[in-house]
């Protein structure tokens, strides 16, 4: 008998059904939550013991157990009686067939194995094992075969192969094809065309190509060709625009100007062009900016500000990097969009707009066609500098100023690293731990271990501390 707390199993069962549970876990996860009544049971299945049938009948879902669903199926003799009856080819046929017939399971491989009757497909349908040779006289010949796919306009491998499953009618709405004429064209037609056969494309008519079967033209021509539509239309100017253009160039190929959408106007990406040039030219290959390096017609490379005033400028905004510098004329082309003086975006609030005659792609202009010694941190005055290109003071000195600092572990020396880069504008550290301490100099590395391979012993001896690691006491 049930609780007296709870409700009785209908009306219970009749309150869950309109909750409407898809299984056993959405009801757990339910019942764990504050939104369950107290007076239906965590465990329906212990406490309506009674009347209790199954979680699908509780539920209604109508979902049954494996072992129930099984009941209905034939034995192994009788099941094979009946599919070699059909007169089925292979495991494709048997598939569609085995969707009427519910009196035998669709993976009936999985499921008579279990049984330890189960030997293979051939025993069980009843068929030899022919080879694709004398496979090919059941089906078309490969013209005929061919002639017949092409005319149905199909997209590629894997819409073939979705046809010939009858699921392409609901993944992509074709209705109008006809339905796949089993025993006349071969599922795998690789394998029975062997000796005529090329490729899925030329089977189907596409003229789709494989990566590595398609011919670009070289690395310059490319990124000329895309700088001169950008050179009086900035519509591409990122990679994602970049794809959105190769997109809409594909869906208009039988133009030659795009004449719908953002790329109104524009003229068709020719084929030789690769969609994904990144891959394409890796050896080629800088970056995204210079690909897409556009010059306005009013503004020639030549009539930028110099290096020196550039800098100038640059300083004055007190940028942190490279980043930031990005961040910021992405801001100031949005508020030149709006009719602003100034920028309004909370990070850069304030700031004065970049002047036309600054590029965005600074390193690039500078670097590569004006061959100036560009570097970033003299350019935004963050005096940062690549750590390939920094030049470090000899171990010795740098052990002479580590151990002034009178520092008692590797923890406290990446601490004070860490600290000694937010005070690197002043000579000592004013605040905490290392109050008093004099900032890390630039030409001491924060990873001592790493540029001083040869000479380092270990933070121990570094340090000046006595208590070595057990490895290096041995």
């Amino acid at each position: 008998m049930p609780q007296k707390s709870y409700k009785t199993f209908t009306e219970a069962r009749k309150y869950i059904h309109l909750q409407k549970f898809r299984n056993r876990k959405a009801f757990v996860k339910w019942a764990k939550s504050n939104k369950k009544p107290k007076n239906i049971p965590t465990n329906p299945n212990s406490i309506y013991k009674k009347d209790w049938k199954d979680w699908g009948d509780f539920l209604g879902t109508g979902n049954k157990k494996n072992s129930e669903l099984s009941k209905g199926f034939l034995p192994f003799n009788k099941a094979r009686i009946k599919v070699r009856k059909a007169h089925l080819k292979n495991k494709h046929e048997f598939y569609l067939w085995s969707k009427k017939h519910k009196d035998i399971p669709v993976s009936a491989d999985f499921y008579y194995k279990k049984k330890e009757a189960w030997t293979n497909w051939i025993d069980f349908l009843g068929t030899k094992k022919f080879s694709p040779l004398q496979r090919s006289k059941t089906f078309w010949f490969y013209k005929k075969a061919k002639s017949y796919v092409r005319k149905l306009k199909l997209g590629g491998k894997k819409e073939y192969e979705l046809w010939a499953k009858n699921e392409l009618n609901i993944s992509l709405g074709k209705v109008n094809l006809p339905k796949f004429p089993i025993g006349k064209l071969p599922f795998d037609p690789f394998v029975v065309y062997k000796k005529n056969w090329k490729s899925f494309n030329d089977f189907l008519g596409t003229n789709n190509l494989a990566f590595y079967q398609k011919k670009y033209c070289s690395f310059s021509i490319a990124y000329r060709w895309i700088r001169r539509l950008n050179k009086y239309k900035t519509l591409i100017d990122s990679e994602v625009t970049y794809k959105e253009y190769s997109k809409e160039s594909k869906r208009y190929e039988k133009f030659k100007i795009i004449p719908k959408g953002k790329f109104k106007g524009l003229k068709v990406k020719p084929v030789n062009i690769p969609d994904n040039p990144k891959k394409v030219y890796q050896d080629q290959w800088r970056d995204w900016e210079f690909f897409l390096l556009f010059v306005t017609p009013k503004l020639e490379p030549m009539n930028y500000r110099n290096y020196k005033k550039a800098c100038l400028f640059a300083k004055n905004l007190k940028l942190n990097g490279q980043r930031e510098w990005k961040d910021y004329c992405k801001a100031s082309d949005m508020a030149i969009q709006q009719k602003l003086s100034k920028i309004k975006k909370e990070k850069f609030k304030g700031l004065p707009l970049k002047p036309v005659d600054i590029p965005k792609a600074v390193y690039n202009h500078y670097k590569i066609f004006q061959n100036e010694n560009f570097n970033w941190g003299e350019f935004l005055g963050t005096k940062n500098i690549q750590n390939q290109k920094k030049n470090y003071r000899d171990y010795k000195k740098a052990k002479t100023f580590i151990k002034s600092l009178k520092l008692k572990s590797q923890k406290e020396w990446n601490d004070y690293c860490r600290v000694s880069k937010k005070y690197k504008h002043l000579k000592k550290i004013p605040d905490g731990k290392f109050k008093g301490l004099k900032v890390k100099p630039i030409d001491i590395p924060s990873g001592v271990n790493r540029t001083y391979k040869k000479n380092f012993k270990g933070f121990g001896e570094l340090l000046g501390i006595k208590n070595l690691s057990s490895l290096k006491r041995k």
